[in-house]
């Protein structure tokens, strides 16, 4: 991150507003990919793993998060991921204020991953890194029982 500034006020409030709320939600999305399971009455039925979910979005806040993803050492594969759909939104349906309407089919894990991207560009997990780091250095664990 060598200096540069990463979080700007406002555009990156909303891009952090919103991922949470997509992470909140993310199991009231549509189902976009399943797998089998077996029930306990030992029927196989489809289980959700994956969801999809429609977010306005704008185009700076896709820039901010691309650049942020980049900066803060996301895996290549989500930033390409999410470079694609910057990419592509001037093609997605038109909301209000100038903002357009993706389809976001990516894993929880994905959201969780870029909502600690952020929270590395705001500053926060370094906070809570070293809080940690001192807390584990006194006595042999945060969770000790």
């Amino acid at each position: 991150m060598d200096g540069q500034i990463l979080w700007y006020r406002g555009v990156c409030d909303d891009l952090y507003r919103k991922l949470v709320t997509w992470r909140d939600n993310y199991e009231r999305g549509d189902v976009s990919r399943t797998r089998k399971k077996l029930t306990e009455q030992g029927e196989v039925v489809d289980f959700p793993v994956q969801y999809a979910m429609r977010i306005p979005w704008c185009q700076r806040e896709l820039d901010h998060l691309v650049r942020i993803l980049a900066a803060t050492g996301a895996q290549a594969s989500l930033v390409e991921d999410i470079t694609k759909v910057q990419q592509g939104l001037r093609h997605a349906p038109a909301a209000t204020r100038g903002m357009r309407i993706a389809t976001m089919v990516f894993w929880k894990e994905d959201v969780v991953a870029m909502i600690r991207c952020l929270d590395k560009a705001r500053g926060a997990s370094n906070e809570i890194d070293d809080f940690l780091r001192e807390r584990t250095g006194k006595g042999g664990g945060l969770f000790k029982i």
